[in-house]
């Protein structure tokens, strides 16, 4: 009697066992991974203008909606000109509304540079009233002042100028460089600063080289010096900044 229970009990177990192998696992769901979008890529063209171990710390080719709205806009009464800033077709656009002849000026995420380079492509992309405008770089701008690298399309000039409040001193004033294209054409300014050495670049081209010590460092963009009476819509691209 022992013995057929003892087999009733394997059987059991064997059929039991047997009929398990035949259910079915269910496949692992798989986890659908997020879609990572490109980092944007910003090639430093001025090639020599790259300091060896310096690495890219900021590199914007506006192809984000939002990219505009970490840009510092110079404070300024609106009696003398409006600003305001807006990513359009992959382009930073500012707009001056400028009732009395000033300087106004955008500044980077990127603050408190010392040594750095910085690269940007701009152009005037259209304009109502007064037609003569310019524009360049800010460079170590903070409360005490500020240094600026800017163009005169018209008669192909370009200056460097150390500016403290309402004094501003022409370290480069007027130096011609036929690289520069008409303002309405794309034209690409490059500065490399290292200790206190500042060397320009014009569309690729090295144009001078300018030392200062007066101001250690601070924060860095685009300048512009706006006629009065009129409207002007300037657009900026492919903007990288390198550091040690």
């Amino acid at each position: 009697m022992k013995i057929i229970k003892l087999l009733l009990i394997l059987l059991l177990l064997f059929v039991v066992s047997y009929s398990i192998s035949y259910i079915s696992t269910p496949e692992p769901t798989q986890t659908q991974l997020p879609t990572l979008e490109p980092a944007a890529f910003c090639e430093m063209v001025d090639s020599e203008a790259l300091v060896e171990g310096w690495q890219e710390v900021y590199c914007q080719t506006f192809d984000d909606d939002t990219a505009a709205s970490n840009w510092k806009i110079k404070e300024i009464s609106e009696r003398v000109a409006v600003v305001s800033t807006e990513v359009y077709r992959g382009k930073l656009r500012v707009r001056t509304v400028v009732k009395q002849e000033t300087d106004v000026y955008v500044t980077s995420p990127e603050s408190d540079l010392q040594d750095f380079v910085i690269s940007v492509e701009g152009r005037l992309w259209d304009y109502s009233g007064n037609p003569y405008h310019e524009w360049g770089l800010i460079l170590k701008e903070s409360e005490e002042g500020y240094y600026v690298f800017k163009i005169d399309f018209r008669e192909k000039h370009y200056f460097f100028q150390m500016v403290r409040g309402d004094e501003v001193s022409n370290l480069k004033s007027k130096d011609v460089s036929n690289v520069i294209l008409p303002l309405e054409q794309t034209n690409r300014l490059t500065v490399t600063v290292d200790n206190y050495v500042f060397k320009l670049f014009i569309n690729g081209e090295f144009v001078d080289e300018i030392k200062d010590n007066r101001w250690l460092k601070g924060n860095v963009g685009v300048y512009l010096d706006n006629s009065a009476n009129s409207t002007v819509y300037w657009e900026f691209d492919n903007i990288s900044i390198y550091k040690p």
